[in-house]
Formats: structure tokens, C-alpha cells, sequence
């Protein structure tokens, strides 16, 4: 009985300093990886916004029956397109959203795009897009943690 008790205390015990923080014998912790390390310094670099590219993109959007109009940004190499349907478009908008998401992946090959036909994302790309294009951006990093983040309010 007494040897239970023992070793169900040196298991939680092993347990427990198991998940404790991996600290070396410095005091650093060795848990980082080289992997995150690299990601840590690819996302503090500034990103690049391509203005012909997106006037391209909206260009392209715009010419594709019901959309009314259409708002782009192209950072490094993602393409974030909104368009604006309306009044009877509305019951195609799946199918219009597709079919520019074809046309755009065919014209960008080597870019990532995301198309969306929600109005409250149009706006957030709108303005994103006048921010950048009359240069009032304070850091660029903020903008593209905001792209992010409408990138990811897409998927739903």
C-alpha cells in the first residue's frame, strides 16, 4: 500500500514537471524552434502593396455581369477582392463569387486570391484600399494584420 502511495506521487510528480515550461539549464526556454523563429522575422517584415495590380483585379471584377462594383487590394501575393451586387444579382452572388474567383485565379496565377461579395468586408477593403493609395498608411504591418483579418472573416 505504501509503495502505491509513493509511486502515484513520483507520477504526478513527473507529471507535473512535464508540463512545465521547458526551461534550459540557463533559465532561456528551449522551446522555440528555429520554424518559429523564421515566422517571427517574416512577419515583422513590411509588406508589399502592388497598386497596378489591384486596379487590374477591380478592372476584371467589374466587367463580370452583376457586379455593380468592385473594390481590390493586392499585398505581397494575395489578392483580397469585395464586389458589390445587387438587386436581382443578389440570388446569384455564390455563383458570381465563383466565377470570379476563376477569372482572377487564371489572371494571377502566382497569387493567392480571395474573393468576397459581403458589404460590410466591401467597405473594409474600400477603405483599406484609399488608405494605401493615398499613402496614409502610419505601418504597414497594421494594415496587413487588417487584411488578416478580413481574410479570415471571409472563410466565415
Amino acid at each position: 500500500m505504501f509503495i502505491k502511495i509513493i509511486l502515484l506521487i513520483f507520477s504526478v510528480w513527473v507529471g507535473l514537471l512535464g508540463c512545465s515550461g521547458n526551461v534550459g539549464i540557463h533559465g532561456e526556454k528551449s522551446g522555440t524552434t528555429q520554424t518559429q523563429q523564421k515566422g517571427k522575422t517574416q512577419q515583422e517584415k513590411k509588406p508589399l502593396f502592388k497598386a497596378e495590380q489591384a486596379q487590374n483585379a477591380r478592372w476584371i471584377a467589374e466587367n463580370v455581369a452583376g457586379v455593380d462594383d468592385a473594390t481590390a487590394v493586392v499585398m505581397d501575393e494575395e489578392v483580397f477582392l469585395a464586389a458589390k451586387v445587387t438587386n436581382f444579382h443578389r440570388l446569384r452572388m455564390k455563383t458570381i463569387r465563383k466565377e470570379l474567383h476563376q477569372i482572377l485565379k487564371t489572371q494571377f496565377k502566382e497569387y493567392k486570391v480571395h474573393v468576397t461579395t459581403d458589404s460590410k468586408l466591401y467597405k473594409e477593403i474600400e477603405k483599406a484600399e484609399k488608405e494605401i493609395e493615398t499613402s496614409a498608411l502610419d505601418d504597414p504591418t497594421k494594415m496587413k494584420k487588417k487584411m488578416k483579418k478580413i481574410h479570415d472573416d471571409m472563410k466565415g
